[in-house]
């Protein structure tokens, strides 16, 4: 970062992926960088770095070598105000490779509205089910029985309402542990 600008990105080496794919078991270093620095009255507006002199690198053997760099100083007429724009164009030249892929987030959208859409019919079903279960078992005449009011209440809904509404067995500790943020885990 020089006065606010980001340097360009400088490799320490050369990118030998794809550059030469045989040469992979070989490593290069740059061992002399040129800063060439613009500026306008006191202010620099662009920084361009060179990297050149690559030192070759052989896997087990201690090689010494000298880094350098320079700095070059040119005067420029660009005005202080757009000494970002150069980042800003490639920044967007960027953005456009990374657009949106939209299959994707279609195929996401539609699988979450047909696994919504099966379990609504699955709870659905069931809700049916112990509506009519209810409906055709109560009757005026069946009210008389004892024995099925109890066999109603081991069924469907009502047993989840019994659990609800009972306390836990340890509510002391249950409020100090869900009091203190122990949900978070």
């Amino acid at each position: 970062m020089i006065d606010e600008l980001a340097i360009e990105l400088v490799p320490l080496g050369r990118d030998l992926v794809e550059a030469a794919p045989e040469l992979m078991n070989q490593v290069f270093v740059y061992s002399t960088l040129h800063f060439a620095l613009k500026y306008n009255e006191n202010h620099v507006v662009e920084v361009d770095v060179i990297a050149e002199d690559e030192v070759e690198f052989v896997h087990g053997r201690q090689k010494e070598f000298s880094l350098s760099y320079s700095v070059t100083w040119y005067e420029s007429d660009k005005p202080t105000e757009h000494r970002l724009n150069r980042y800003i164009e490639r920044d967007r030249l960027k953005a456009n490779e990374l657009r949106t892929h939209w299959l994707s987030v279609i195929n996401a959208a539609a699988a979450a509205v047909l696994l919504f859409m099966l379990l609504l019919s699955i709870f659905g079903r069931t809700v049916n089910r112990d509506f009519a279960r209810y409906s055709a078992s109560v009757d005026v005449e069946d009210l008389e029985h004892d024995e099925l009011m109890v066999e109603e209440d081991e069924r469907g809904w009502r047993i989840v309402k019994s659990d609800v509404f009972r306390f836990p067995q340890y509510k002391e500790l249950f409020c100090a542990v869900v009091g203190t943020g122990a949900q978070v885990l």
